[in-house]
């Protein structure tokens, strides 16, 4: 056997196993129930490894589609944003937030975040980061923080706010009421859709992420 066959078989079984071990610690930590669950899931999902003043890795990663190995989108924007929170003022706070997608990045590969700091200024500061996986570019996004100050602008009309999520039902719930008793043939394209969202979706992504539509008939036909 060669040393560069070996290597290679080194590598892969190294990577393998790491998938494995993650994937197992990810799914122990979202089925097992308990009061502490929330939080479990957030520490585990949102955390990050700072592996220097600028630098932060992401290792427990979700998949946002069952038929793909791809890491979910909203959790590589939260963990950007959050690399760039850590390197600013506790005073300051974001306020605006660019994000760019480059590549899909492998649920079994850690993700580094690596921040620049653009500006420094006493009531502003801005961030780049980047999101890398193999020396690969995944996701650009640029971070706007702002100290908090008493707002010159006024708005004379108020708007009636939505209630509160409790007593409103989940997207997944929606979609499930409206798919009831509907035959395959008979589907609209619209109905075709929401029946792939909940076939794709991976049953544990619906235990860290909910969604509660103000509008409740948004998926009625």
């Amino acid at each position: 056997m060669s040393l560069r066959t070996w290597l290679g078989r080194k590598v892969l079984s190294s990577t393998l196993v790491r998938a494995c071990s993650t994937a197992a610690e990810n799914a122990r930590i979202i089925d097992e129930d308990g009061p502490d669950l929330p939080q479990r899931l957030l520490d585990c999902f949102v955390k990050l490894e700072r592996l220097n003043d600028d630098t932060f890795r992401s290792i427990h990663l979700l998949r946002g589609r069952k038929s793909f190995p791809h890491i979910y989108g909203g959790q590589v924007v939260a963990h950007a944003l959050k690399s760039a929170t850590e390197t600013v003022d506790s005073s300051l706070s974001p306020h605006s937030m660019h994000c760019y997608f480059v590549k899909a990045g492998a649920v079994n590969e850690p993700v580094d975040y690596h921040v620049e700091r653009i500006r420094n200024g006493r009531s502003f500061a801005t961030r780049l980061v980047r999101a890398m996986q193999n020396n690969e570019i995944l996701f650009t996004s640029q971070v706007s923080f702002q100290r908090e100050e008493e707002s010159k602008m006024q708005h004379q009309c108020k708007i009636d706010m939505p209630k509160g999520p409790e007593g409103l039902q989940s997207a997944r719930d929606l979609m499930k009421d409206t798919l009831e008793n509907s035959k395959y043939e008979d589907m609209s394209m619209t109905k075709l859709f929401m029946a792939y969202k909940l076939a794709e979706f991976p049953p544990t992504f619906h235990r860290i992420f909910e969604a509660r539509p103000v509008n409740q008939n948004i998926y009625k036909p």
